[in-house]
Formats: structure tokens, sequence, C-alpha cells
């Protein structure tokens, strides 16, 4: 009995993660949200490279997590690690509010024009400083 519940919870993760993939990719397809964001680093070219780099980063952090992997590799590295997260999570911050028109209007609405780029350089600092809290002090979010 024991083995016919661990492939049933087998099926069901692997469906359940399918669900949220097959989400994730639709989402990020119709909303043009790589190739936005190569847009904002001025980077077209590397759009197939932003979208490779998703996948591997995605996949990895679930299986790590899956696995329960852990790398003790010290404060240095959470805080480069951190750092690459915040900022990722700020461009892709970036990129969505670019697709879903919310900064054009903010910014019109607000007068704000020629401060658009420091808006998002801003937003991208405050999730790495964000990211850099949540590895540092993990006993400030719960």
């Amino acid at each position: 009995m024991s083995w016919l519940k661990y492939f049933l919870m087998t099926i069901v993760s692997i469906s359940g993660g399918m669900v949220v993939g097959t989400a994730l990719t639709s989402f990020l397809i119709i909303l043009d949200i790589i190739p936005r964001l190569a847009q904002l680093t001025n980077n077209q070219r590397l759009s197939c490279l932003y979208e490779i780099l998703l996948v591997l980063g995605s996949t990895s952090c679930s299986l790590f997590y899956l696995l329960d992997i852990n790398f003790p590799l010290g404060n240095i590295f959470a805080v480069l690690l951190g750092s690459f997260i915040g900022i990722f999570v700020g461009l892709f911050t970036a990129a969505l509010t670019e697709v879903l028109n919310v900064m054009p209007i903010m910014t019109k609405r607000l007068q704000v024009e020629r401060y658009v780029k420091p808006i998002i350089v801003s937003i991208a600092l405050g999730k790495m400083l964000g990211s850099i809290v949540f590895w540092f002090y993990s006993g400030l979010y719960g």
C-alpha cells in the first residue's frame, strides 16, 4: 500500500508542477515579458539567452527545493545570490509594469516622465535590498 501512496503523490506533484509551469509559460509568452525585459536592458539580441536562463534557474531552484539540497557557502555567497535574485525580480517587475502600461500611465498622471529611469532603478534596488534582508535576517519575515 505504501508504494501506491508514493506513486499517487508523485503523479499529483508532477501534474501540479506541469499546470503551474504551463500557466507561467503562457503568462510570459502572452505578455511578451522576456522581449520587453531584453528591450529595457538594451540587449534584444540576448532575448533567447534570457529565456534559457529563466528556464534553467526555475528548474534548478525547484529541484534544490524538492530534493532539499543545501550549499553551505557562507554569507558572501548569500549576498551575491540575493543581489542577483533582487536584480532579476526588479527587472522582471519593471518589464511587467511596462507591458501592462502601468509605468507610462503613472508617469503621465504624476508628471514625472523624466524620472522613469531612476524610478525603475529604485524598484530594482529595492527588490535587491529586500532579497538581502530575506537571506540574512530570515526571522524578520515570519
